[in-house]
């Protein structure tokens, strides 16, 4: 990882202590695209998550360029907003904070349902001997 002021400022705030043990980490942005990927805060806080071996989901208000955030390193990209969502409607903080919950509640859910699967298969798997 390259150092840059959001590095500074999650080693100042101890994140890779705060992250230990989680099983999912989110981040968020308003609108995400291709200049996520130059050293802001959530690519930076990704960098950090799969240094620890967790997944990290980007949510935001606009996405652009979905795949090569996931390419990048995310687990997720998703974006906040229905499509044709008008901008006047989406910058309203009442509707933003039930989108995001209503967002993140969904892939947190989602996430657990994958996590059971995969747990399932693995003790279905035929044991090596």
């Amino acid at each position: 990882m390259s150092r840059t002021p959001c590095s500074g400022l999650l080693e100042r705030i101890d994140f890779d202590e705060i992250i230990q043990g989680a099983d999912l980490v989110i981040t968020g942005e308003g609108s995400a695209d291709r200049q996520t990927l130059m050293g802001k805060l959530p690519f930076v806080i990704m960098q950090h998550a799969q240094s620890a071996a967790i997944p990290c989901l980007l949510i935001s208000g606009r996405l652009r360029e979905r795949k090569a955030l996931v390419k990048a390193g995310f687990a997720d990209a998703a974006c906040i907003n229905p499509p044709g969502t008008p901008l006047a409607r989406a910058m309203q903080k009442d509707w933003a904070t039930r989108r995001i919950t209503q967002t993140v509640m969904q892939r947190i859910n989602e996430y657990k349902h994958c996590k059971k699967t995969r747990m399932a298969i693995r003790q279905d798997s035929p044991k090596k001997k």
